[in-house]
């Protein structure tokens, strides 16, 4: 057995409301007889009346766009109330008098929120309350003291109830500076709703320049009207109100149009950023199905990483989330806990459900790609951090080089000549055995020093660069190396680097390949520096044999390089090494 639909609150709540009050209007409203020209007044009020009230019950039955059912729905009401002016019933007319106006601010409240429902910063905030303020408190006070007929609407009027008392000169004029201030809040309107369609994105303008368009219209009859009411002239303030309600019957079909075209956008949107998902991605892969199904391709996206406490791209670098002008970053959660921020053109914030709709359509694409961002972002951080490591090491290096070359050594070095002055004045006594032991001891340790030293880094790379210690290194090999390496200073880490690459491949070419000629190169391209060391010895090295070829792989990866190693019997053996190397 089928059951029916449970209608939403909000329907259950309107429709009937509007159905009373739309009953009660007609009822004070148009047995009146004072002419077609009110008639027609009355019956276009209650015609833009229904319109609004069709609208708004739409979308409440359906329970979408609550926000704007039910300032729809105060507008329906507040133009009813107006219409009761023309009741020959006091209590009506008065009522008609005091609040006629009111349907304005839901009206502006409606315009300023198109199409999100939401207000967007302090001075849409500000208008708005504004708005209320005047048709609420503001606009009953000439009626005050209104004592003659108010002739917009009638000839000879019923009571007016809300006479505190009679001065008809202040009435009017408290009836001038509420037109007046009605006219500027109007102007300020159009000239908000042109701005904003010029700045509007692309599918926003075409959701916001019927609205616009109707309500331009309806402002500029409005005002029209107003300043010829102010200035006395009623038979053409009467007819131009019959021509702006014309214009305003059109408001809530271009409102209720734009919002089921807004609401169809972001089902499209959503329908299409799944269809994408269905490939397969890469880092930048659901950043790029965002920013085509949001139409904005610069776009980003960062990954919350709880353990770093900050949001990071696909390639796990850090994303600054910082507002900057033209820019709004929206946050997306998943059961209570952030996954990403979502950085768009700040035209978006005309529809900011739609970045959250497509947001939370993607969340568990977005939570698993936080994941993959976080573990790059922990690769990164590792790399950094052996960096780090490797730098501290070679800095390390340099100061004990430093030290042993400009301390330790000098001093065994005139400890030495002192003891050789010593012994060859001791000739022909006891001491001279003594002294030679301790030559002897002297020099042993200063070997031990040099050896040592040896294995850091020597003074030519650190003072003059990689060519000139290289070239040094070369004049100590029992073959014939050729060097051709740039002159110029290179960063430390590849000078370093490089240096003790080309030291392990001719200690093992010596050791192992005892080979006739090594030739050393390196070329600088696109900010890369591109190593080969080859020899012609005898080849068949083992790449991953032996802690030197490892730590220098270690090395490499550090700078984010590649290390290679080709070795063939007979044919010799050639390292090429491939570093980034941004001057």
């Amino acid at each position: 057995m089928l059951r029916a639909a449970r209608l939403p609150p909000a329907f259950i709540v309107v429709g009937p409301l509007a159905l009373v009050l739309g009953v009660v209007t007609v009822g004070v409203t148009l047995p009146v007889e004072r002419g077609a020209q009110y008639t027609a007044r009355v019956a276009l009020e209650l015609v833009v009346a229904g319109g609004f009230v069709a609208a708004a019950l739409y979308v409440l039955a359906g329970g979408r766009a609550r926000w704007f059912g039910l300032l729809a729905a105060g507008v329906a009401g507040g133009l009813c109330l107006e219409t009761w002016r023309f009741s020959d019933r006091p209590l009506a007319y008065t009522a008609g008098l005091l609040f006629g106006s009111l349907w304005s601010a839901p009206l502006l409240h409606m315009v300023l929120a198109f199409p999100s429902g939401l207000l967007r910063g302090r001075w849409e905030r500000l208008f708005v309350a504004g708005s209320y303020t005047a048709a609420i408190v503001i606009q009953p006070i000439p009626f005050l003291f209104w004592e003659e007929p108010f002739r917009p609407v009638c000839e000879e009027c019923p009571s007016n109830l809300a006479l505190a008392r009679a001065d008809q000169e202040v009435a009017e004029v408290a009836m001038a500076a509420f037109l007046g201030l009605g006219t500027l809040a109007m102007l300020l309107l159009a000239a908000y709703l042109v701005r904003r369609v010029q700045t509007a994105h692309a599918h926003q303008r075409s959701v916001l320049l019927p609205v616009a368009v109707s309500m331009g219209a309806t402002l500029l009859l409005t005002a029209v009207s107003a300043g010829a009411e102010a200035r006395g002239d009623i038979e053409f303030a009467q007819a131009t109100n019959l021509a702006y309600l014309v214009a305003f019957a059109a408001v809530p079909v271009a409102m209720l149009t734009g919002v089921l075209r807004s609401r169809a956008y972001r089902a499209e949107a959503v329908s299409g950023l799944v269809e994408r998902l269905e490939s397969p991605l890469g880092p930048h892969g659901l950043r790029d199905a965002l920013a085509y199904a949001l139409d904005d391709p610069t776009l980003e996206v960062g990954y919350w990483v709880p353990e770093q406490e900050r949001h990071v791209d696909g390639h796990g670098r850090v994303v600054a989330a910082a507002p900057t002008p033209g820019r709004t970053w929206t946050a997306i959660e998943r059961a209570g806990r952030p996954v990403a921020l979502i950085g768009h053109d700040s035209r978006l914030d005309e529809d900011v459900e739609l970045v959250e709709s497509t947001g939370a359509a993607v969340g568990l694409a977005l939570e698993r790609e936080r994941l993959a961002a976080a573990l790059r972002a922990n690769v990164n951080e590792l790399r950094a951090s052996r960096a780090r490591l490797v730098e501290a090491s070679d800095a390390a290096r340099r100061r004990f080089e430093r030290d042993l070359h400009d301390g330790a050594q000098p001093r065994l070095v005139s400890l030495l000549l002192n003891v050789n002055l010593a012994r060859r004045n001791a000739e022909g006594n006891g001491a001279a055995t003594l002294l030679d032991e301790i030559d002897t001891e002297l020099r042993g340790i200063l070997a031990e020093l040099r050896a040592v030293a040896s294995g850091l880094l020597p003074p030519a790379l650190t003072d003059l660069g990689l060519e000139a210690a290289v070239t040094e290194l070369a004049a100590r090999m029992p073959f014939r190396v050729d060097v051709g390496l740039p002159t110029g200073r290179l960063p430390d880490r590849v000078e370093v680097t490089a240096y003790f690459i080309i030291a392990e491949a001719l200690t093992n070419a010596a050791k192992h390949a005892h080979p006739t000629r090594v030739d050393v190169r390196m070329t600088l391209a696109d900010d890369r520096a591109f190593l080969e060391v080859r020899d012609d010895g005898a080849g068949g090295a083992n790449a991953s044999g032996g802690s030197g070829l490892r730590g220098l792989q270690d090395r490499v990866d550090v700078l984010e390089g590649r290390l290679t190693v080709s070795s063939s019997a007979g044919v010799g053996t050639t390292v090429r090494v491939d570093l980034p190397c941004a001057l």
